[in-house]
């Protein structure tokens, strides 16, 4: 068994570029970088990598409708690859990660776009009632509640 898979999280550089390709379908494109901090000899350095991310299907429309320039969003998917020819006949191959889940905060979302949640978005979030029914009660009788032993 094999396994090709990745999670990288980032900032996006730039708001993501949705194409229209062969057969009316869609993809998005957009870069996320991250950065790895270090010391050499005592001075730190920085190390930013710029990460090519690529999604189709029904993520376009999530990618197209939150995700924004400067967002820290975490994508798994799987690493792949394409070969080439430049306009001088060089062949070349670009790596991108093909997505296949996509985290993000909305506060982020609303934050970076100055949006908030109507008022019927906003839900409130209770926990259930639990009803404790006593041991020595007989199942269905209504009203009957048990005591837990511990």
């Amino acid at each position: 068994m094999y396994l090709n898979r990745i999670d990288v999280m980032g900032h996006v550089g730039k708001d993501p570029e949705v194409r229209e390709i062969k057969g009316g379908k869609r993809m998005a494109i957009f870069s996320i970088a991250t950065t790895d901090y270090y010391k050499v000899a005592g001075e730190k350095k920085q190390d930013t990598q710029w990460h090519n991310i690529v999604c189709f299907g029904g993520q376009v429309d999530i990618v197209e409708k939150f995700i924004k320039k400067g967002m820290n969003i975490l994508i798994t998917g799987k690493m792949t690859y394409n070969t080439y020819e430049d306009n001088s006949g060089v062949k070349r191959t670009s790596a991108q990660i093909m997505v296949t889940n996509i985290n993000f905060s909305f506060k982020q979302f609303n934050e970076l776009t100055g949006s908030e949640q109507s008022e019927s978005n906003k839900e409130e979030k209770t926990q259930p009632e639990i009803k404790k029914q006593r041991p020595n009660s007989k199942a269905g009788e209504p009203g009957k509640e048990q005591e837990l032993p511990f």
